[in-house]
């Protein structure tokens, strides 16, 4: 049986991840270019919320490499800085990778009450039930024409890969610190690349394999250094 504290955990949740982060992101897509958004979004505000928020050990080469990963994925994302500029669009584009962040480091609060499978479900039942609702009130409607299989196909197929995702990352960030979370989710890009290589046939620039090769440095450092801090912690308690 969930907790009260659970419940209201996995409403927050719901509702900061897709009500809000989602939608904003989307509302910033339409107001602002893709790359200032992009260039927001490689801003490793869980890693930071790791730090601020959940109070993680804080050490200067934790910070070091959540800062070389943004910097790889700067170098993949962004094509020119020149461009970038200050507005509306981009301030939503922020709150949105707030809200996404806050969503995600909120899974270590929640207790075991619930296993993964049904903390994921509920998340998304509850999200489900909210991005309806709020749709109806800003008169969107339901899309009744120009359906076809290709449609139905790729909705199926967007749930699943939607229904992985919340799973995987309940999983994860049940385990895994949210500072070495956060630098794992920098992997986005490298990974967009590679399935656009694999699927697409899109050759990857050199900036983006050499910002792709950083990311998976600072992720694999990262990730040696927990593992080495973690077995020194359990070397002085036992």
């Amino acid at each position: 049986t969930a907790s009260k504290l659970d419940l209201f955990l996995i409403i927050f949740r719901a509702t900061s991840y897709y009500l809000l982060g989602v939608v904003l992101n989307t509302q910033a897509i339409l107001l602002t270019k893709i790359s200032n958004v992009t260039l927001i979004g490689a801003v490793p505000i869980t890693s930071l919320l790791g730090f601020i928020v959940l109070r993680e050990k804080i050490s200067f080469k934790k910070i070091a490499l959540v800062c070389l990963s943004f910097v790889g994925a700067l170098i993949v994302a962004v094509n020119n800085f020149s461009y970038f500029s200050i507005g509306f669009g981009e301030l939503l584009a922020l709150l949105s990778s707030l809200f996404i962040s806050l969503s995600l480091i909120s899974r270590k609060w929640q207790t075991k009450h619930l296993n993964d499978q049904e903390t994921a479900t509920l998340v998304l039942l509850i999200s489900a039930a909210e991005i309806f609702v709020a749709s109806l009130i800003s008169n969107e409607g339901l899309p009744l024409h120009n359906w076809s299989f290709n449609t139905v196909g790729f909705l199926i197929a967007g749930g699943i890969l939607i229904a992985g995702t919340s799973y995987f990352s309940n999983y994860g960030l049940a385990r895994v610190d949210a500072v070495l979370s956060g630098n794992i989710l920098m992997l986005e890009p490298v990974l967009a690349s590679l399935f656009a290589f694999l699927i697409f046939k899109e050759m990857p620039l050199p900036k983006e394999i050499i910002g792709g090769l950083i990311i998976i440095l600072s992720v694999v450092l990262m990730h040696r250094l927990e593992k080495h801090y973690n077995q020194n912690k359990k070397f002085v308690i036992t």
